[in-house]
């Protein structure tokens, strides 16, 4: 559906469009509104965003953010999966929190990370103290790149964690 009519709804969470006689978002399972009210022809009766007083602690792909939402939630975590800001790196959707607890979170997050990764620990190790974690060469004061292998083992002095400099995971 390319074109919207007064026939087609949202989902106000993830932003996927719908024929007028679906009610609820299959992904999100929202209750979908009318485009015109999330487009500002109409205006709106729309609730505040979900997100808002929430915290992102990991975007991605849906299938990334459903699979670490469900680890948290299991852990005891109140997880939500929402599409992310369209200004975040990774773009498509967030794993949401709330900001009590989100410090938590994402240390839980972390660890799982961790936990699935072997040899993650020791590679943050080595860049630490300067040596490339894939062939063992020494790095270069704020290089982003392994000057023998080309492995990208860091951000740059100028990023501002804010996925401006094009180049970060932020």
């Amino acid at each position: 559906m390319d074109e919207q009519t007064e026939d087609t709804k949202l989902c106000p969470d993830c932003g996927a469009e719908y024929y007028s006689y679906v009610k609820e978002c299959n992904r999100c399972r929202s209750e979908l509104v009318p485009a015109s009210e999330i487009r500002g022809g109409a205006k709106s009766t729309a609730k505040k965003h979900p997100s808002d007083g929430l915290v992102c602690i990991e975007d991605g792909s849906y299938e990334r953010a459903n699979e670490l939402a469900w680890q948290l939630r299991e852990k005891g975590f109140d997880a939500t999966v929402l599409r992310a800001p369209a200004a975040s790196c990774g773009g498509g959707f967030g794993v949401f929190v709330g900001q009590d607890i989100a410090r938590d979170a994402a240390l839980y997050r972390d660890s799982l990370l961790k936990k699935t990764n072997a040899g993650l620990e020791e590679a943050e190790a080595k860049l630490r103290q300067g040596i490339c974690p894939a062939c063992g060469a020494a790095l270069m004061g704020s290089s982003d790149e392994c000057p023998d292998c080309g492995l990208f083992v860091g951000v740059t002095d100028n990023c501002e964690g804010d996925g401006s400099c094009g180049s970060c995971g932020h």
